[in-house]
């Protein structure tokens, strides 16, 4: 059986590969594509650790982002909260979430929470007419097992094993409608699917 150092530098070098090879830059490309023909008013990036988008594609548009203390690209720029505890969204209309058309979006989030935690924070987002909310996960049983092996020698494993259908009936189950899938991301037989939810 490898050894641990083994297993983490084999982990490593799947993730290099993952990064250089493009794999997520495909992914944040579809997220990018899905959130301009969105034409939100205000955007909330869920789990958005060192996305760049604030200051980069979104220019101009109210960015709120969340995640757990320490992980936040900007710390103090937003709001530090873990989305297994229930109360973001009230924190942030606190911080000046308007309830106007808004894009969540939930970009390689969905795997890292419980599948619990995941409806309970799907099921908080404010819904205010024309918002819509985007979710990334592997696409496949391969994607699944290549992705969480790799994130689990990386000491993130992975919360859920839920596939685009439990993950799209899921946004069903808690209100969001004409919940859409695309392809994210594809390489070496690794998949990543966009699931998109807007309200009625």
């Amino acid at each position: 059986m490898p050894s641990r150092t083994a297993r983490l530098v084999s982990a490593a070098r799947w993730w290099a590969a993952l990064v250089g090879g493009g794999f997520f830059a495909q992914r944040a490309a579809a997220v990018d594509a899905a959130l301009t023909s969105a034409g939100a008013e205000q955007v909330v990036l869920l789990g958005a650790g060192l996305d760049r988008r604030a200051s980069e594609l979104l220019a101009g548009t109210p960015v709120f982002s969340v995640d757990r203390p320490g992980l936040l690209a900007a710390p103090g720029a937003g709001l530090e909260w873990d989305l297994r505890e229930p109360g973001w969204a009230t924190a942030l209309v606190d911080r000046g979430l308007e309830p106007v058309a808004t894009a969540y979006v939930l970009e390689g989030l969905a795997m890292y929470l419980p599948e619990s935690s995941l409806r309970a924070v799907l099921d908080e987002i404010p819904r205010a007419d024309g918002s819509t909310v985007l979710v990334t996960c592997p696409g496949n049983g391969f994607s699944r097992w290549v992705m969480g092996w790799v994130a689990r020698a990386l000491g993130e494993p992975f919360q859920n094993s839920l596939g685009p259908a439990s993950v799209g009936a899921l946004l069903v189950d808690v209100g969001w409608l004409r919940v859409g899938r695309s392809p994210a991301a594809g390489r070496w037989g690794l998949r990543e699917v966009l699931l998109q939810g807007w309200t009625p």
